[in-house]
């Protein structure tokens, strides 16, 4: 209760992004609330909770990141309810330290056991091959996830990326395309009879830059494909539509390009949209992109990039200018 209400008080003062709302509330539903310690009397909570707990979601196998939201929502709401006078001590802060530096252990130990799966260039072509089959009663592509994921393998754009392009973000002439908007979904927390549960969202990128892509020549293929198939062609028209032309949510986009991976007998490996981005990634290091490089293409840090990247590329490429 305690969790919930500071959330309200924050969604009120405008504190947090949307889609910071929904995953704070996630958390503090599935994360806490599913568990002993969401059924405690929040003042009967001491440190040693907090750490069991946090050893529970260990042995359970969540991500480090889902973890440390979990200690962050706890802090956070104690740290207000102290400064408030309604409790006078916070049980998280005595061992929030400690359990960072836990959390940072487990996440080196994670990603030196983890392995970053691509599409092997087997599986690239199977993909393509499939996603390029056409009805034969009337020439339009079978699988409406084939371009889609066509794009995303061509340019390491996140789905979120795609969804929200507009023809005005295509240069066509030049083979250009700017990328400075990204869309999520949301819980409709306005919400009134008949509305929908949840709502699109859009906002700036990840990591809050914008970025302009110069396109592979496949890429440009792509788009000039959706282009002559789309009833959509004006400058403020999003580029990927449904065929009943609404927009695509990220959800929608691995459904359908899921579907393609079904039809196309690729492995239970194979799975979601990121797997474009990081065999992207790949391909550029292979081509002799730097990890620096490629970073500033697809939009990420560099260092989550070196988690796509072979173990060697840890040593910097420089590559001359053309």
């Amino acid at each position: 209760n305690l969790l919930q209400k500071h959330l309200d008080f924050q969604i009120k003062n405008n504190e947090l992004k949307p889609t910071s709302e929904d995953r704070r509330d996630l958390t503090i539903r599935k994360h806490i609330g599913e568990y002993s310690i969401g059924r405690m009397q929040i003042q009967t909570v001491t440190a040693a909770d907090i750490e069991e707990h946090v050893g529970e979601l260990i042995q359970k196998e969540f991500s480090v990141s889902t973890i440390e939201k979990v200690v962050d929502v706890l802090n956070a709401a104690y740290e207000w309810a102290v400064a408030r006078g309604d409790y006078s001590k916070n049980p998280v802060a005595p061992v929030k330290t400690s359990i960072k530096k836990r959390l940072k252990k487990l996440e080196t130990k994670n990603e030196s056991e983890a392995d970053v799966i691509i599409l092997s260039d087997e599986e690239v072509s199977k993909f393509l091959e499939t996603a390029c089959i056409k009805n034969a009663n009337n020439g339009k592509y079978k699988y409406p996830g084939g371009l889609l994921g066509r794009l995303l393998l061509h340019t390491g754009m996140r789905a979120g990326e795609m969804i929200c392009l507009t023809w005005d973000d295509y240069d066509r002439e030049n083979g250009l395309l700017t990328i400075n908007k990204n869309a999520t979904t949301i819980k409709n927390r306005n919400k009134e009879d008949g509305d929908n549960s949840y709502t699109r969202n859009v906002g700036s990128t990840k990591n809050q830059k914008a970025r302009v892509l110069q396109l592979t020549e496949e890429a440009k293929e792509v788009l000039e494909l959706i282009w002559e198939g789309s009833k959509h062609r004006k400058g403020d028209d999003l580029i990927c539509i449904t065929r009943n032309g609404k927009p695509y949510t990220a959800t929608m986009v691995e459904h359908c390009v899921g579907t393609v991976y079904k039809a196309a007998g690729l492995s239970e490996d194979v799975s979601g949209l990121h797997i474009f981005r990081r065999t992207f990634a790949t391909r550029m290091y292979d081509q002799g992109a730097g990890a620096k490089e490629i970073a500033a293409y697809i939009g990420d840090l560099e260092s989550t990039t070196l988690k796509y990247l072979p173990v060697d590329s840890l040593i910097p490429l420089f590559i001359p200018s053309p």
